[in-house]
């Protein structure tokens, strides 16, 4: 019967050994598999991966957002802000100091 470290030295040569195989058989896997995928036009997609050399893809997949219309505008200068996300600097001032929030709101015409 073995021993644990005789098995041990038995499992990291036939590790070895496996990686050896699998390096000399890979450029003949990966052609097969490329003839395949080129044969039946197989597409990244199909097969579960993201096709990530075509920018195409990406970009038709993604919705196209439009910037939010302005809902605040500072009377000092032509600064503007949607109402989302931190508030700016001038908007907290405008606050701090009293005043209403409701003066700096843009009127968009319906």
């Amino acid at each position: 019967m073995a021993t644990y470290s005789e098995l041990q030295e038995q499992i990291k040569e036939l590790q070895a050994e496996a990686e050896r195989l699998r390096q000399e058989e890979l450029h003949e896997v990966i052609n097969d598999i490329k003839a395949k995928i080129t044969l039946y036009n197989i597409k990244a997609n199909e097969l579960g991966f993201s096709d990530s050399s075509s920018n195409e893809t990406k970009e038709d997949n993604k919705t196209k957002k439009k910037p939010l219309p302005a809902k605040y505008r500072s009377p000092d200068n032509a600064n503007e802000w949607n109402g989302r996300g931190p508030k700016p600097k001038w908007f907290k001032d405008w606050i701090t100091s009293g005043k209403d929030i409701n003066d700096l709101a843009i009127t968009h015409p319906e």
